[in-house]
């Protein structure tokens, strides 16, 4: 995952901006954005200085945003993935992830205040997304971002995390004292899924590469197999309880279903090319 900082940007002026005294609520007309006016290779990405802001929605929030990541879901929108979804609604701003502070809310938003700190994630599906000075997500897709996190470092969480989340406690439904294995630790949904994992005080296997052995060993798995010189299927000796297959390709995926008990939950994040 990369993270793009917007500390640095300074917006243009904004063309229209007005506030009601008492509401706590403001908006704004345009604002810069990053557009994706056809599919290809990061060279297709234009930034623009004027692009319009809808209006808020009463659930609605509006954040100015100082820095955003770039998911693996985004690149693959922006090369073509969803051709038959997407392409009708070019252009589109891209972008899941952002932190910044709340610029304005929406008449019903009762949790998050102007001037408030935040991160969050868009849903997979968004059309407007966060590569822009000011990104629209709804109350519940944002939290207070804590103070002991930089806004880069806060951006990079939320849709890898969720992700994870989703995959183990939705789906897998982990419980204490279940065993897990993830393929592709070292990555951010698997990084967060550890994490996840060892809080619901389940027992983590791994893979990665050798750079990510002690970080993934700090943050809670009990083993860490080096994919790239080990044998996985001769060093893991254990069956699971739930595998969560970060890579996706044909043979974790063998991999994964031969170290699962009967019963257990396989979770890949690709299937035949579908992001799930």
């Amino acid at each position: 995952m990369a993270v793009l900082k917007l500390q640095s940007l300074k917006p243009r002026p904004i063309s229209e901006l007005s506030m009601k005294v008492g509401s706590i609520r403001c908006y704004v007309s345009s604002c810069r954005a990053v557009l994706l006016p056809r599919f290809g290779g990061p060279e297709v990405l234009q930034l623009r200085p004027d692009v319009p802001v809808p209006d808020l929605k009463p659930n609605e929030v509006l954040v100015r945003a100082r820095a955003v990541s770039i998911n693996p879901l985004d690149t693959r929108i922006r090369s073509g993935y969803g051709r038959s979804i997407f392409e009708p609604l070019l252009p589109l701003i891209l972008g899941r992830d952002v932190s910044g502070e709340v610029a304005a809310v929406g008449a019903s938003v009762k949790s998050l205040t102007v001037g408030q700190e935040v991160f969050g994630a868009l849903h997979p599906t968004a059309l407007r997304g966060t590569y822009t000075d000011y990104a629209i997500l709804t109350e519940d897709e944002l939290s207070p971002k804590p103070a002991s996190l930089t806004h880069v470092e806060a951006s990079a969480i939320p849709f890898a995390a969720l992700t994870a989340w989703r995959a183990l406690k939705c789906t897998a439904r982990i419980t204490e004292g279940q065993r897990l294995l993830v393929i592709g630790g070292g990555g951010a949904v698997g990084f967060s899924a550890i994490q996840i994992a060892v809080a619901a005080g389940c027992h983590v296997t791994t893979t990665c590469g050798n750079q990510s052995i002690s970080r993934l060993i700090a943050a809670g798995a009990e083993q860490a197999v080096d994919y790239t010189s080990e044998d996985i299927e001769s060093v893991i000796k254990e069956k699971f309880d739930a595998v969560l297959d970060t890579i996706g390709v044909p043979e974790t995926e063998r991999i994964g279903i031969n170290l699962l008990n009967r019963g257990g939950h396989y979770m890949t994040l690709q299937v035949r090319g579908v992001i799930l």
